[in-house]
């Protein structure tokens, strides 16, 4: 875990309803040093978005109020570019095709592995 590359400077939208997978997802991306805001649901983060600047955004699937693919419907109307990682337990057919219809550009299972978020992470940032 150690080796893995810093992610220093890197301003990162979580938004996700679940404390534990919150504080979880957060202490792993402290710890490979990127910067963190968190949103318990999609209204709070859209405020966030249209507030400061991220370059990534990790986005819960299913939550209240707002869930994942409006929030990021939302996004997508202002900004086309910035990546978007779906946060999510769920599993179902076309999956992937569903969720790249939605404007994701890739999904991590929870419970998620910290090295295949930190890999997801650099890939959808360009920094593989």
């Amino acid at each position: 875990m150690q080796s893995l590359k810093k992610l220093n400077g890197v301003k990162i939208l979580l938004v996700e309803d679940n404390a534990v997978n919150m504080k979880i997802a957060r202490r792993f991306l402290h710890s490979w040093g990127a910067s963190i805001n968190t949103a318990e649901n999609g209204v709070v983060a859209w405020q966030m978005f249209q507030q400061q600047s991220f370059d990534l955004l990790l986005i819960d699937l299913e939550m209240p109020l707002m869930d994942g693919k409006e929030l990021l419907t939302q996004v997508r109307s202002v900004n086309k570019e910035i990546p978007a990682i779906a946060f999510t337990a769920a599993v179902y057919e076309n999956m992937y095709d569903d969720l790249q219809k939605h404007g994701f550009n890739g999904y991590l299972h929870k419970p998620f592995q910290p090295d295949e978020m930190h890999r997801n992470i650099l890939l959808h940032l360009g920094k593989n």
